[in-house]
């Protein structure tokens, strides 16, 4: 993207780890409709923060929509296989199952979060494991709980226990 697009992307996730809801999603919504304009933008990893914190902010339909428009992109260039990908199959199927509690979407997320388990990075597992766990409070707390603390640990070894996307579990505690 150009450097304006670039910083407004910064600017969102700097806004969002700082615990600056709305400015984030202030500056979230313009970025999005900045690349989203630009059809040589790669909406792939923004797309996925920016999921995140959609979801965090119990914005599923927007989430569920940027996955989409993210994942359609992705199919046409990476595959389904791609971990990026997988993320944002994952990022869609939180959304979904927030909005219709279908079974099927949750078993698709679990499926997505084993898949990503022994990944290269702990990242992309951590990310996944907490919207899984978020997901999963409502309806079985116990495995919300497992889901939760291996969310913890992949993230912590990613960024530390003291940073504050790690305490607030990837966003996904998050209200605004």
């Amino acid at each position: 993207p150009d450097l304006a697009t670039w910083l407004l992307q910064v600017r969102t996730y700097v806004a969002w780890i700082h615990t600056r809801y709305a400015e984030a999603e202030s500056l979230g919504d313009e970025a999005w409709a900045r690349l989203t304009a630009d059809p040589k933008s790669d909406l792939r990893v923004f797309a996925l923060h920016w999921t995140g914190i959609l979801l965090a902010q119990g914005r599923a339909a927007d989430a569920e929509a940027v996955a989409l428009r993210a994942l359609a992109q992705a199919g046409e260039t990476r595959g389904k296989d791609d971990p990026l990908t997988r993320q944002l199959e994952a990022a869609r199927l939180s959304a979904s199952y927030r909005q219709r509690q279908r079974a099927e979407d949750l078993a698709g997320l679990v499926a997505v979060a084993e898949s990503l388990r022994t990944g290269a990075t702990r990242r992309p597992f951590g990310q996944v494991a907490a919207w899984l766990a978020h997901d999963l409070e409502s309806t079985d707390p116990s495995a919300a709980a497992r889901w939760g603390a291996e969310a913890d640990t992949a993230l912590g070894a990613v960024h530390g226990a003291d940073h504050p996307w790690v305490r607030d579990r990837a966003g996904t505690r998050a209200r605004p």
